[in-house]
């Protein structure tokens, strides 16, 4: 299992949705373009990262497109019993 930069176990064995990952949540926090980009190549490189989903739904939310987060949102909530309780609590957290 790869981590984040902090340490905190991520439910994907990828290095590339890892590095998308990390990449969409930097660009999510400095409000830069793409990080609906950057966590889709995170969902196409591990199909079943859920956290790479939920951040995606996320992200399309927060760019006002909240009807294209439903497809995410929904495959991250049938990932998220085989993912980490943090991982399951950032998609509880979206509900």
């Amino acid at each position: 299992m790869l981590q984040d930069r902090y340490g905190n176990d991520l439910t994907t064995a990828s290095p590339a949705a890892r590095d998308a990952y990390l990449a969409g949540v930097d660009s999510l926090m400095a409000a830069t373009p793409g990080m609906d980009t950057e966590f889709q190549t995170a969902v196409t490189a591990d199909e079943g990262f859920a956290l790479g989903h939920i951040s995606l739904a996320r992200a399309k939310q927060l760019l006002g497109r909240g009807h294209e987060a439903k497809v995410p949102l929904a495959r991250a909530k049938e990932l998220a019993s085989g993912a980490t309780p943090r991982e399951q609590s950032q998609i509880a957290i979206f509900e």
